[in-house]
């Protein structure tokens, strides 16, 4: 039970704690709605969100995620991440992503694997680049809260010439990113469990993001529940900032 227990946190741990980040990096305002690791107040709004319940939630105080929780630790076992190549039928041609492999990866190991996806004006180095996921799997991994995942960081703008450049709101874009769900599942996800020792099922399946990232976490996690395990919970999105899928359970059965 212990075990299994580890399996269901672990997201939930990893999420909670990339949320601060992601809000510094998508430049939240105060007055936005909360992240999922601040504490919500009850102060008396009813079952439908009224003025006064916006209000409280809007006016909740940030709970600060432990100091140097995001920062390089000299005498911890560190992953490693890096940039990876797979053709996309989607798209049709050559796409890119990266991918975080926990301390002591081993090719004879099995792994759950987190699909991390990031904003509208981001790629795949944006996660890396601005965010430090690195430091913080491995910082988590160092306390004993993680059980072990492969981190996967693509570009979540399925077409050709894919980077943020430009009109990163004009349509033909904001198609590329419904356009994803099909790289994904079609081209992304075979990739990986191909190419890396990961679990095959949809339990040991997660998806997050950033923004952007988490509208498409939700809609393509609402819609293909026969790809990726849906469990406990989504937390929510707010106009600037964070959209996480927070309740999708890698490996719960192992």
């Amino acid at each position: 039970m212990k075990k299994r227990l580890s399996k269901i946190l672990s997201l939930s741990i990893t999420a909670a704690l990339l949320v601060p980040t992601m809000a510094s990096a998508a430049d939240m305002q105060e007055t936005a709605a909360p992240t999922p690791n601040q504490a919500v107040v009850d102060q008396g709004a009813t079952g439908t969100m009224d003025n006064t319940g916006q209000n409280a939630l809007a006016n909740t105080p940030v709970v600060p995620a432990p100091p140097g929780y995001d920062g390089y630790r000299n005498n911890i076992p560190h992953g490693n991440t890096n940039l990876i190549s797979y053709y996309s039928t989607t798209v049709g041609n050559t796409r890119k992503a990266t991918v975080y492999t926990p301390p002591g990866y081993s090719p004879n190991k099995k792994y759950n694997v987190l699909y991390l996806l990031h904003g509208i004006g981001g790629d795949e180095y944006e996660w890396v680049n601005a965010m430090k996921p690195k430091n913080i799997l491995d910082n988590l991994y160092s306390e004993g809260k993680l059980s072990q995942m492969i981190v996967v960081m693509p570009n979540g703008r399925a077409m050709k010439d894919d980077r943020p450049v430009g009109d990163i709101f004009a349509p033909d874009k904001v198609a590329a990113f419904e356009r994803f769900e099909q790289d994904l599942l079609k081209d992304l996800i075979p990739h990986i469990e191909a190419n890396y020792p990961v679990y095959k099922d949809r339990n040991s399946r997660a998806l997050a993001g950033l923004s952007m990232g988490g509208g498409q976490s939700l809609n393509f996690g609402l819609k293909k529940s026969e790809y990726l395990r849906l469990g406990r919970g989504i937390l929510g999105c707010t106009e600037y900032a964070i959209c996480i899928a927070a309740g999708f359970q890698p490996g719960t059965s192992r």
